[in-house]
């Protein structure tokens, strides 16, 4: 593997006229951007990398030594030709070669690393690095794909339409290619431009043109990417390297938790040693309270089966018997297990559907239920005062006993067919498509669709760290393929789940992917409306409230709380509802587990189609038709720490609102600001427990109405 670092520019706009440097020299907290760039690709040989300079050259070599090599772009003529004058220095046979940007600092090594192993995987002549941003602002080229979500194009921001502004995938400056491949296709870039400059971003496209492969490694982190162009660009990216230096200096400081479990960059925080702390501090609550026996069980990420031995082997160093199960392991699997052997403690070693340089423990309190912040509080209280790992080896854990090997798929399997109408199911004969992202839900979910009698088939159940290079979340993006593979071969449902398959996602037999709004909805109904059931719902402050409608008609209440799984499953418990969930994918029903399970509504969906003989597009026009129809718009953007103080004073300090051209019926402050219309529709603003960003979620009978109500609370925040 090559590298060649495009470094040449003057950086005119961020001088203020002072042109005394090149670009790659300013300096963001102390440290020239060119020396992020060259940290996080510092796997590929110095002397294999190619800094392309122009401007001031000499002060970049000076800078960085004669190790790398500096080929000269005396003329500033666009990206090809940069990379052009690069081709001495890497040669032109069929190496591979990543192409980057030296003033874009904040893309991770992971990121490099993955998009480097998605081009060597693939075999492609090119994998180009996308980034799906919702709501993108950016002035990014829009990647362009054709119905079956093949790319074809990138569109510069500048050539862009109005509906292809609305893209949310972005190409974001970094590529891997074959070399002959590459400068075969330099030589046929013209000038034909606005700028009369030669672009990288079209050798994509003509490679296509021209019979070659070119696949995509898509992100969705947008804090990785940025470039520097301006003073505030340059100031924003010294923000978030801030930030992640400041998240370094908290985990230093014992702060581990967020609102999904523990998670971290692999290699980072994510280590052998951070585990057995955790773990050991997890042990010492344990023996404060007299408890002896957890479960933890690990799903298929990079290092999830070695940290679940190393967790065993700390609590069997302290007499805590662990049930350990030895088989990949869908996070409600193991939250079932803690349920029925009702252990005090859970573990599973996932990070859910973050990207795949993370992992991370997500943990269980006894009856199998989310832990809650005052228990994580305990965790961290105990490794803050200092704990020292005791441990046994895995081998001696289990001759003596304290290691216990277990297996409770078939219980877990068992319990959801228990629960399910498997019969009606078995009339069916639907045909089913599984895409269980390179997660771990296939053995469970086909066993449980294949009993019932469905024709099963599946996608992406490889054992691949990398999730195929995507986000292992299932949207409308990431699920592309699952879409196709309904239209294309007509199955009747096509299912998606998360990595540890909590979560899901939905195609119908056209190909539309199904809102998890519109899941909870289509489930309530048919709870009520076609099983005869009776009883409330809960969902999410953020949620849709078309749930509160149904509810009403039947004589039922739709229970409101603020965002956290553990607050619904908490409210479902209080108040006896038979269902609860929230916009982003997950629910639960009453009898099952006290958390989100993507394999159990997967189940309960099919057997909807099954026992109601409707497609869901027919049971959405059903529900449209009594209930009325809503479209929920979601829109998040980053912030500074003074823009946040700014935002707080306003909303809740304050209780400042914009004039929405409506009646407001009333105003809710109990997780951010939610704004309730006197003719039905919400707005809410809130800030997320994890990262920098203000989430503005509006839902409004119309899609015109929610864009107009979302852009007046936009504008009012200065967002």
């Amino acid at each position: 593997m090559k590298a060649i670092v495009l470094a040449a520019g003057k950086g005119k706009r961020i001088a203020g006229g002072a042109h005394d440097m090149p670009k790659v020299m300013r300096e963001a907290n102390g440290r020239p951007l060119l020396s992020y760039v060259l940290d996080n690709i510092g796997f590929i040989p110095r002397k294999d990398t190619a800094i392309v300079v122009g401007y001031k050259g000499e002060m970049v070599r000076d800078y960085f030594g004669d190790e790398y090599q500096y080929p000269l772009q005396a003329e500033q003529l666009g990206t090809g030709h940069a990379v052009k004058a690069a081709r001495p220095a890497v040669g032109t046979d069929d190496d591979n070669v990543l192409v980057c940007y030296g003033d874009m600092p904040l893309f991770s090594r992971a990121t490099y690393e993955g998009v480097i192993h998605a081009h060597r995987q693939s075999g492609s002549d090119c994998t180009m690095l996308t980034a799906v941003v919702p709501n993108p602002w950016l002035h990014y080229g829009r990647v362009i794909r054709d119905d079956a979500g093949k790319f074809l194009d990138v569109v510069e921001h500048r050539d862009c339409t109005p509906e292809q502004l609305e893209i949310d995938e972005l190409n974001v400056g970094m590529y891997v290619f074959r070399a002959k491949a590459l400068f075969d296709t330099l030589d046929k870039l013209t000038t034909d431009n606005v700028q009369g400059e030669y672009y990288l971003t079209d050798v994509p496209r003509l490679l296509t043109a021209q019979g070659n492969t070119v696949d995509t490694f898509t992100i969705y982190n947008a804090n990785e990417i940025y470039g520097v162009n301006t003073p505030d660009e340059l100031e924003l990216c010294e923000e978030i390297l801030a930030r992640l230096e400041q998240a370094g200096i908290e985990k230093r400081q014992n702060r581990w938790f967020g609102t999904g479990g523990w998670r971290s960059i692999i290699g980072e925080d994510f280590t052998k040693a951070n585990v057995r702390i955790l773990a050991q501090a997890m042990a010492d609550d344990m023996k404060s309270k007299g408890k002896d026996a957890i479960v933890i069980g690990h799903d298929r990420r990079f290092l999830s089966d070695k940290a679940a031995v190393w967790a065993a082997e700390v609590f069997a160093g302290n007499g805590i018997t662990v049930h350990y199960i030895s088989r990949i392991a869908p996070t409600p699997l193991v939250m079932f297990t803690v349920k029925t052997t009702g252990v005090y403690y859970g573990m599973a070693v996932t990070a859910s559907h973050n990207p795949a340089d993370y992992n991370g423990i997500k943990v269980f309190t006894q009856g199998g239920r989310d832990a809650d912040v005052e228990t994580t509080d305990v965790f961290e209280s105990i490794i803050a005062q200092g704990v020292t790992p005791t441990s046994v080896d895995f081998d001696r854990g289990m001759r003596e006993g304290t290691i216990q090997i277990v297996d409770p798929n078939n219980d877990y399997i068992d319990s959801i067919i228990s629960l399910i109408d498997m019969q009606a199911i078995r009339r069916g004969n639907l045909r089913v498509v599984l895409d269980p992202m390179f997660g771990v839900s296939k053995t469970t979910l086909q066993t449980i669709l294949m009993t019932a009698r469905c024709d099963v088939d599946i996608i992406n159940d490889r054992h691949d760290t990398l999730f195929g290079g995507r986000l292992p979340s299932p949207t409308a993006v990431t699920l592309s393929k699952l879409r196709d593979m309904v239209v294309e071969q007509q199955y009747d449902l096509g299912i998606g789940t998360d990595g540890d398959a909590d979560r899901i996602g939905i195609i119908d037999n056209t190909g539309r992917y199904i809102h998890p709004n519109e899941i909870l909805v289509l489930l309530y109904y048919y709870l009520l409306r076609y099983k005869g059931q009776t009883g409330d719902c809960v969902r999410n402050i953020a949620t849709t409230h078309i749930l509160d409608k149904i509810a009403a008609d039947f004589g039922c209440h739709c229970h409101e709380v603020p965002v956290g799984f553990k607050h619904i499953s908490s409210k479902m418990e209080e108040t006896g509802a038979i269902i609860g969930g929230e916009s982003s994918g997950g629910l639960t029903i009453e009898g099952h587990i006290k958390g989100k399970d993507g394999i159990f509504a997967s189940a309960l969906i099919v057997e909807m189609l099954c026992v109601t003989g409707k497609r869901i597009s027919q049971l959405l026009e059903e529900i449209a038709a009594q209930y009325g129809s809503a479209v929920m718009l979601e829109y998040d953007t980053r912030f500074s720490r003074e823009k946040k103080d700014e935002l707080q004073t306003l909303l809740f300090r304050d209780k400042q609102l914009p004039d929405f051209g409506i009646p407001v019926e009333t105003v809710s402050y109990l997780d951010g600001c939610k704004v309730y219309f006197a003719g039905g529709g919400w707005i809410i603003a809130r800030f997320s427990g994890t990262e920098p960003l203000i989430r503005i979620f509006c839902e409004m009978p119309t899609e015109a109405e929610a864009k107009d109500i979302q852009h007046r609370m936009c504008a009012f925040l200065g967002l």
